[in-house]
């Protein structure tokens, strides 16, 4: 499209994570042999050097290898499989590429089990503070800034979770976003969450105490179907001259829908004769590369690079 001024509107998220693989049972609970990790740490670091694009982006070979060894030199004995992926975590780090880290699908896959009980809510990092962004039961106010969990103190529960990091390149951004949003589940990794569990926190200066309910996967999962159902993922909003298309995913539905709805709101903007687009791409975290790739095909411009 000529003379279109386009915004791109987008939240820093984490691509496809690739890594160790937990069984079925809680990885704090499952303990597996010295010699088994250490074989499964130098297959990931052969997988990394025969696989990956260039490990050496951030670090040179000779810091990737100390690295490795001390990552190696850490397993001195038989651990748990959430041990192992502190390690794991802390070694894959200085890569700082998010292509290569902990299978966090497998690792919290207990979290799905009949009888575990999970804290519903969303939070994310600010400073070193942990912070409510969304709380699904709303029982919590947005922005409240958890201070303890079970009498257990908010700096050792940022500890637990600061384990687990992984980063996108250089972004500060994208460590807090993911890490924050890994609270909840290693919690429940680390603690017991019970049926009734005492959060305390504070919120526009004043402290607040309040037994928070533990929820099973079977009704989290039966509310997070009903938002789904409810929430649009790809939309086009006309004001004036400007055309907002939102596109949440770039994997969410089928290929035709997203195609049609490509080339219906294109149609659209046209008609409209629309001189200003913005593509919003917050909470979009990925997807097919070839649906990029079909959007930019919309575009055109001198500078504008389709990868």
């Amino acid at each position: 499209m000529k003379n279109l001024i386009l915004v791109l509107l987008v939240t820093l998220g984490s691509a496809h994570i690739t890594g160790i693989h937990a069984q079925i049972r809680k990885p704090s609970e499952l303990f597996l042999t010295e010699d088994t990790l250490k074989n499964d740490l130098k297959e990931l670091k052969k997988t990394i050097y025969d696989s990956h694009q260039n490990p050496f982006t951030y670090i040179d070979s000779t810091e990737f290898e100390n690295r490795f060894w001390e990552a190696h030199d850490a397993i001195d004995g038989d651990m748990t499989l959430s041990n192992f992926a502190e390690i794991v975590s802390q070694f894959l780090i200085n890569l700082q590429d998010s292509h290569t880290g902990v299978d966090y699908g497998y690792l919290f896959s207990f979290l799905r089990y009949k009888h575990s009980l999970n804290l519903y809510f969303s939070t994310t990092l600010i400073g070193d503070s942990i912070v409510i962004t969304e709380d699904n039961q709303e029982l919590i106010p947005a922005g409240s800034i958890i201070l303890s969990i079970n009498a257990i103190a908010s700096k050792k529960l940022l500890d637990d979770i600061q384990a687990y990091e992984f980063q996108e390149g250089n972004s500060e951004y994208s460590r807090d976003f993911i890490l924050g949003s890994l609270f909840p589940r290693v919690y429940a990794l680390k603690y017991p969450v019970k049926e009734e569990n005492l959060i305390e926190y504070s919120y526009k200066g004043r402290i607040f105490r309040i037994d928070y309910p533990g929820l099973k996967y079977k009704k989290i999962r039966k509310d997070q179907k009903k938002k789904k159902n409810q929430e649009k993922t790809y939309s086009l909003e006309i004001q004036g001259e400007t055309a907002i298309l939102k596109i949440g995913s770039f994997a969410k539905k089928s290929s035709k829908y997203y195609s049609k709805f490509l080339e219906k709101s294109f149609k659209k903007i046209r008609q409209k004769k629309c001189t200003r687009l913005a593509i919003d791409l917050r909470g979009n975290y990925g997807g097919s590369t070839w649906r990029m790739e079909e959007l930019f095909t919309y575009l055109e411009g001198e500078d504008l690079i389709i990868p």
